[in-house]
């Protein structure tokens, strides 16, 4: 006789229990997780900061050059004529630079950005404190030289008192030192009046960037001391200036080399209007010599009166 037993407790499956290595890998998968997230925060961090830093110079430069166009504009309505590059004495020896005289027409850059360049300034009594019959760096007037207007700042530079907006200076282009251009000759030609170069200078100093420096020198390093242009932003990784042409807004150009080698061209023409070296020569010339003679009309002359 045989007999079946049935126990009381209900049937379960047996599970048996971690063991420390699994245990050991699913806390090393959690922690590297952890680290993981971190890492990204961090480079998204680094990431935000610099590319706010740079969008903050960039949009901060932008605006200046907004405003400086825009005075260079009031300055011609008042005088028929854009400013010269710089004023000089009796003796033709510079006093001081267009920076200087255009202060009255300048209002305070607005760059939401940076707090710094917010501050607003009286520059039309800036204007009226400076000696304009001493030369710039006169006893006198050299206590002007930290209060350099914020639009003068390259906010990706930010040289404390000094500048790289300049003009370029030739027989051929806006200004030839102390000769300037009519509002009907620039505005018909609309060439570039004044651009981001090297090397960087301080505000009042009547110095710019020579066209023939341009010529030889073209492209510079942003902080090299040789006189050229320079691009001192970037987008991208694509190294680019700005340039001031009259009746617009500033224009964008590239370094055509970095540029190339990048393999960018598509990309940063679909999303700014740039300029080549070679069209910014092109752009700040004129075809006539500033003063050169218009010689007169021989159908105006009248035989019947000769001139004695």
């Amino acid at each position: 006789m045989s007999y079946e037993y049935t126990g009381p407790g209900i049937d379960q499956e047996y599970t048996p229990p971690k063991s420390k290595s699994t245990r050991n890998c699913c806390l090393f998968a959690a922690g590297g997780c952890g680290c993981l997230t971190v890492i990204i925060a961090i480079v998204i961090g680094v990431m935000f900061f610099f590319g706010y830093r740079t969008m903050s110079g960039l949009i901060g430069t932008t605006v200046n050059a907004v405003d400086i166009t825009n005075a260079l504009e009031r300055y011609c309505e008042e005088h028929g004529s854009y400013p010269p590059a710089y004023t000089v004495d009796e003796n033709g020896q510079p006093l001081h630079s267009w920076r200087v005289l255009i202060l009255p027409h300048l209002s305070a850059s607005q760059n939401p950005l940076d707090k710094e360049l917010r501050e607003t300034q009286d520059l039309k009594a800036l204007y009226e404190d400076i000696r304009l019959d001493e030369p710039w760096d006169s006893e006198y007037n050299r206590q002007f030289a930290s209060r350099m207007p914020k639009c003068y700042l390259n906010a990706t530079l930010k040289e404390e008192g000094k500048t790289n907006f300049k003009m370029i200076i030739g027989t051929k282009c806006i200004s030839d030192g102390t000769g300037s251009r009519t509002a009907e000759e620039v505005r018909a030609n609309r060439p570039i009046v004044v651009i981001e170069a090297n090397p960087s200078v301080e505000w009042m100093k009547p110095e710019d960037l020579q066209y023939t420096d341009l010529e030889a020198n073209g492209y510079v390093e942003p902080g090299d001391l040789k006189p050229g242009v320079t691009c001192p932003h970037s987008m991208m990784t694509i190294p680019f200036g700005l340039a001031i042409m009259p009746g617009s807004q500033p224009m964008s150009y590239f370094n055509a080399e970095k540029f190339e080698k990048g393999g960018g061209r598509q990309q940063f023409q679909a999303n700014a209007n740039s300029l080549t070296l070679i069209q910014i020569r092109k752009f700040v010339l004129f075809e006539e010599e500033i003063g050169k003679a218009v010689p007169p009309d021989d159908d105006s002359m009248d035989e019947n009166n000769p001139v004695d």
